[in-house]
């Protein structure tokens, strides 16, 4: 947390500031910092049909902090997913970077590896809130991010992770935590809106029991159980949406914007 944050954090506190002040400079100096996950780049064989490319971009849940693999993180669970239901290939490629925020994130986007997606995750928004970044601010550079996503990957259906719910995090103490997950719980609603006027993004689904299983051993960051189920969530979405639903929102787009047929497709068909 950046010290003008932690002033911000003190402000939007009221009368418990001192304590959430005091809260928020012992959990930076005190959380371990945990390294990231190795293979940002895997495949799973399947049949001869050409592979899904997964590419996952983002902050810390992206980069798997906390993780020893990729494999065994968000991307690795839902390339085995998506090859379990279809029976194709499954490359992956991870982008991402521990502690980026929104516009941080908008920087790591590369047309190369996005040009060829077929499904892109994307994973921010933890760090703008711990960094109490404003609403005003959070909406600006998110629609930034989003936008240059869809120009970017222009055959992908998109998936946004909601934010992780800090109310519930185990190496954050209350009341820092309550103030937290109620701006993070803000910052998930403005992402909504922003999906829901965009085309070929999805919000994934979120839904666990909160328990420290569900977190690495810094208490911040996720296990591999809970990167299991983000990419549950991913094809839940994928899955009420249907290729069609993935893909309606861009049949008015000029052809070189269309996507190809959905990733969830007979191959031989």
């Amino acid at each position: 947390m950046t010290a003008s944050g932690v002033l911000r954090l003190a402000w939007l506190s009221r009368h418990r500031a001192p304590i959430v002040l005091a809260q928020g400079i012992r959990v930076r100096r005190s959380t371990p910092r945990l390294p990231a996950a190795r293979g940002v780049n895997g495949r799973i064989d399947g049949t001869d049909a050409r592979a899904v490319q997964l590419v996952v971009l983002g902050d810390s849940l992206a980069a798997a902090v906390g993780i020893d693999q990729h494999a065994d993180a968000l991307g690795g669970h839902l390339a085995r997913r998506i090859n379990t239901r279809t029976g194709r290939p499954v490359e992956w490629t991870i982008v991402g970077r521990s502690g980026a925020t929104a516009r941080e994130v908008l920087g790591l986007v590369d047309d190369v590896v996005l040009g060829a997606a077929d499904i892109v995750v994307v994973s921010v928004g933890v760090n703008d809130t711990k960094n109490l970044h404003s609403r005003a601010t959070w909406r600006a550079q998110l629609s930034a991010l989003l936008d240059r996503v869809i120009d970017a990957a222009p055959r992908a259906a998109i998936l946004f992770i909601p934010l992780a719910p800090l109310a519930e995090f185990p190496a954050l103490p209350a009341p820092l935590k309550t103030v937290l997950g109620r701006r993070a719980d803000d910052f998930t609603a403005i992402a909504s809106e922003l999906i829901a006027t965009r085309p070929r993004i999805l919000l994934s689904d979120v839904a666990f029991e909160p328990s420290h299983r569900m977190f690495a051993s810094d208490g911040f960051h996720p296990s591999s159980e809970l990167h299991g189920i983000f990419a549950d969530g991913v094809v839940t979405a994928l899955d009420r949406a249907g290729v069609h639903g993935v893909l309606a929102a861009v049949e008015q787009e000029p052809p070189h914007h269309r996507a190809p047929a959905g990733i969830f497709d007979d191959p031989s068909s």
